[in-house]
């Protein structure tokens, strides 16, 4: 029951920032022109996907944070990564429509 809670609150909050993206995009092209807009959605999303775990847990989650650069070696690289595909997609927003951006975007392989 509390999954499913979690799964709508995250889809409705994935439409809302989307429809706010687009409105931003549409409204500011400047911004999104130069990058600065893909960079500043992507750090914003990254800092809630570490500042969120951290106060829902009231900071007990940092327990289970690797305690060596070799171990954290592996999260920087997907981190990477991630950023990345992140940035990329809000930025092609200058070059493809919005119906493109979230076609590729759902596209993905689902691992089975």
């Amino acid at each position: 029951r509390l999954s499913l809670f979690n799964a709508t609150g995250f889809f409705v909050g994935m439409v809302c920032m989307e429809i706010c993206l687009e409105a931003t995009v549409k409204s500011f092209p400047e911004l999104n022109a130069n990058g600065c807009l893909a960079n500043a959605v992507t750090l914003f999303q990254m800092l809630g996907c570490v500042v969120t775990p951290l106060v829902a847990s009231c900071g007990r989650a940092l327990a289970t944070f690797p305690r060596s650069l070799r171990a954290c070696a592996p999260y920087v690289r997907l981190s990477a990564a991630l950023y990345c595909a992140t940035a990329l997609a809000t930025r092609s927003l200058c070059c493809v429509s919005y119906p493109t951006k979230v076609v590729f975007k759902s596209a993905k392989l689902v691992p089975t």
